[in-house]
């Protein structure tokens, strides 16, 4: 990974600045902390792969980590500085042995695309949380749209990158109950 274009460069600045936005002890608060949590947690994993040498599961869980953070601050349960739109766009390695590379970026291809078809708004139509969700499941397929054409280009990286990115928005709206799946429950951090 070159380091301009790397997630946990992005991850790092951003969660240095990381503050929940909602008022502690309000009804919405522990959706901040869950955020918080969320993306702190996925860094540390991060950092643990790459020590350990898997760089590709480090990029899927810094990638994640940000997907966690980029939703919680659209959705204005925390603030973590202005995000550098588009870090998924620069040259991101995924180190490995090609066959390995190829089943998790397909794995995790499959799992996007599964739970964008999964994942609905669980709020009632004509409630003002119901764009939220639908906003959700949007920047979801986007990041699914990217990854594909990142495979077509053959920037393996990028693919698992957007795919991980785009797979925390879904699971962030489920677990702040923004989100609904009757079927596939199991494809979700819930």
């Amino acid at each position: 990974m070159t380091p301009a274009a790397s997630p946990i460069t992005e991850l790092a600045g951003r969660l240095a600045t990381l503050e929940i936005a909602i008022i502690p002890g309000t009804l919405l608060f522990p959706l901040g902390e869950v955020v918080s949590r969320m993306a702190t947690a996925y860094q540390a994993d991060g950092a643990f792969f790459e020590r350990s040498g898997d760089h590709m599961n480090a990029l899927a869980a810094w990638s994640y980590a940000l997907g966690w953070m980029d939703a919680g601050c659209c959705l204005g349960l925390v603030r973590a500085g202005a995000p550098r739109r588009g870090w998924f766009f620069g040259n991101l390695e995924c180190p490995g042995p090609e066959d390995r590379v190829e089943e998790k970026v397909s794995r995790y291809r499959r799992l996007l695309a599964d739970a964008c078809t999964a994942a609905h708004p669980a709020a009632d139509p004509e409630s003002a949380l119901f764009p939220a969700g639908l906003r959700l499941i949007m920047v979801a397929r986007v990041h699914l749209s990217w990854g594909t054409a990142f495979i077509s280009s053959g920037r393996m990286g990028n693919a698992l990158a957007s795919y991980s990115y785009g797979h925390a928005w879904l699971d962030a709206g489920m677990r702040c109950g923004l989100l609904s799946a009757e079927n596939s429950r199991d494809i979700f951090t819930i």
